[in-house]
């Protein structure tokens, strides 16, 4: 059982991060912040082509943090892969002894390095989710049975203050007749409009949490990320406070403990500046 299923089902509020992966071979800036994060990190999420740019896949980099022993969260998009590359990948994953895998779509080419590259997405990630499941009671998509079948912890990408989020709810709804075993939120700046909606998810979900480096960083977050909502007041107050960073960790701090009571975990995206997580879960009392 990974560690993130069973602090999970022994409700010890597990924390994940996600690592970019990178481009090219050297690796070794990913290790060493697993290494810098060993004691406050449960499990790795490690990104798959995020924003539709080209990177080392994230199985080959799963595998690598597996043998420094951490744990790590396979991401899989649908927009590379078909339905049969995908079935292969979860899979070898399998056979390598990945057991966590976030399961989502995937950014449109559009937005990424390789816009003359030919978006696949055969099926998206309900559909990838309901696969995975029927992979682990040993059928394939296309009904055929397998010599041996996989065990996955299964999780789905949710964004709680997302509008409008009736829509987003039946999604959710979807992911979880799927299978779906836990769910990451996109980043969290509204913790009362997130926690409406999280009511109404029956479902593990892990908070997602970013470190603001500056107001402008916010501002390009709030006005270039689809479905991204960073109330006005956080980026004035960071405008105003004379040193944005020392804010942005502020407001991590200020939002971690007003989540920590009505989420099953933390799910922390620090867009770079992982240095700064072990000072914000001590200030937040989570480690």
């Amino acid at each position: 059982m990974s560690i993130l299923r069973n602090k999970l089902k022994n409700k010890e509020f597990p924390v994940t991060t996600e690592l970019f992966s990178i481009k090219g071979t050297d690796i070794s800036p990913i290790l060493n912040k697993a290494d810098m994060l060993s004691g406050y990190i449960d499990s790795f999420n490690i990104t798959d082509n995020h924003r539709a740019t080209m990177r080392t896949g994230s199985l080959g980099v799963c595998i690598a943090l597996m043998q420094k022993g951490y744990e790590p969260v396979f991401q899989m998009t649908c927009r590379d892969r078909n339905r049969l590359a995908l079935q292969s990948d979860l899979l070898s994953a399998s056979v390598l002894g990945i057991e966590n895998v976030l399961f989502i779509t995937g950014d449109h080419l559009a937005v990424g390095d390789h816009a003359e590259a030919k978006a696949v997405f055969d099926i998206d990630s309900v559909q990838l989710i309901e696969i995975a499941e029927s992979l682990e009671q040993g059928k394939d998509a296309a009904g055929k049975n397998l010599k041996g079948k996989p065990c996955f912890f299964k999780g789905g990408a949710v964004n709680l203050t997302a509008s409008p989020g009736w829509l987003h709810l039946i999604k959710v709804r979807k992911k979880i007749s799927a299978g779906v075993d836990f769910f990451q939120t996109q980043l969290i700046f509204d913790t009362e409009e997130a926690l409406k909606m999280k009511r109404d998810i029956n479902a593990d979900v892990l908070a997602g949490i970013t470190i603001l480096k500056s107001a402008k960083s916010a501002r390009f977050l709030k006005e270039k990320v689809p479905g991204m909502f960073i109330p006005n007041d956080i980026i004035d107050y960071m405008e105003k406070s004379g040193d944005e960073l020392k804010a942005g960790k502020d407001i991590a701090v200020r939002l971690i403990k007003e989540i920590s009571g009505s989420f099953e975990g933390l799910h922390i995206m620090a867009l770079g500046l992982e240095e700064y997580i072990p000072e914000i879960l001590k200030k937040a009392g989570i480690r």
